[in-house]
């Protein structure tokens, strides 16, 4: 194995990583429909309890609702604006898949990285992406690699160093 991919982030690109991030995600995907149901179950509280009997407590669901909400719109904006603020927007990172490393050229940093080193990748129906050790992120759009050959050779790269390490 031998391949290099190219990947620019642009708006495009981290639209899709927080797509995949978040589909991976259970908070992130149900929260827009935990949201709703709080809302909608404060709703149902308040036709119900016609005497007031059960207080505030009613309104505990609709501060539930409307923060999760809030989080699920904020957070997606803010994760998105820092990235586009970053400073390897625009700006090509090239990674060099090889049997014994991969090694990654970016505007910030040039370096290699060993396979044993990546603790984990995930797999989605547009993406990888390959987690190493210090937990953070590599997204990789399945549109960067020529083939699902090479998907699937790096896939096989991290088990089998897994399985040695």
């Amino acid at each position: 194995m031998d391949f290099t991919i190219v990947i620019t982030p642009n708006d495009k690109y981290y639209n899709d990583f927080y797509r995949e991030w978040a589909s991976q995600k259970w908070i992130r995907r149900w929260q827009p429909y935990l949201a709703v149901f709080m809302i909608l179950f404060w709703i149902v509280l308040r036709f119900i309890d016609t005497g007031n009997a059960l207080g505030r407590l009613p309104y505990f669901f609709i501060a539930i609702g409307v923060y999760e909400f809030t989080k699920f719109f904020y957070s997606k904006r803010k994760w998105l604006k820092d990235r586009k603020k970053s400073g390897i927007t625009g700006q090509d990172i090239v990674i060099n898949f090889r049997e014994e490393f991969i090694k990654i050229d970016g505007p910030f940093s040039h370096g290699a990285l060993q396979w044993k080193g990546i603790s984990n990748i995930i797999r989605t129906p547009n993406a990888l992406f390959m987690i190493p050790e210090n937990g953070a992120s590599i997204f990789l759009p399945n549109s960067a690699f020529d083939s699902e050959n090479q998907i699937d050779a790096v896939i096989k790269a991290q088990q089998t160093a897994r399985q040695l390490h």
